[in-house]
């Protein structure tokens, strides 16, 4: 994220070295209710972020040993080339809350939600799009972009909400059996 920020007044070379791979999950810093930050639709980097924000504490994890903490955003894990960490495939090292870090398949995590309709059952939709910074793994279907949802790094109801291990908290949308 800060490198998507920073792309506009410093070179590509400056900005890579000081940047990570890693991501922390937005509701590290951003509060589980709207209004909150959400997904800049049409850029996998770029957050909206509305209302106020800044540090939150551990004891605000109601699963700790079953919500990401930090992941990486790419996945160097799934075969011979590098994935962006939303595909479904993607196996992502994950750094979970409790302490403890873990490889895992995107897909074996729950789909996660969009904050702005939390009753919705949708999960947060955007675009891939590695032609913005230039340097990350190919979109899958070989086109500049791709949609992916969130996983993760969306998880439904915040720093209360399950990402692995457990069916997503009841934020008001329909239960499925």
């Amino acid at each position: 994220m800060l490198t998507a920020l920073l792309i506009g007044r410093y070179s590509r070379s400056e900005t890579v070295s000081y940047s990570s791979t890693y991501q922390v999950v937005p509701y590290a810093w951003a509060p589980d209710k709207s209004p909150t930050v959400t997904q800049y639709p049409n850029d996998h980097n770029l957050f909206w972020v509305a209302g106020k924000w800044g540090p939150r504490g551990y004891w605000e994890v109601s699963y700790p040993s079953q919500k990401v903490a930090y992941f990486e955003f790419y996945s160097r894990h799934s075969g011979r080339k590098a994935l962006f960490y939303a595909y479904p495939d993607a196996k992502v090292p994950l750094a979970i809350f409790d302490g403890s870090v873990r490889t895992m398949r995107t897909d074996r995590t729950n789909p996660g939600y969009n904050p702005g309709t939390p009753a919705s059952p949708s999960p947060t939709f955007f675009y891939y799009d590695p032609s913005i910074l230039g340097f990350e793994p190919p979109t899958r279907n070989g086109a500049q972009a791709e949609a992916v949802i969130g996983w993760y790094r969306w998880t439904r109801g915040g720093l209360k909400g399950i990402d692995f291990g457990g069916r997503e908290i009841n934020t008001g949308q329909p239960i499925v059996p």
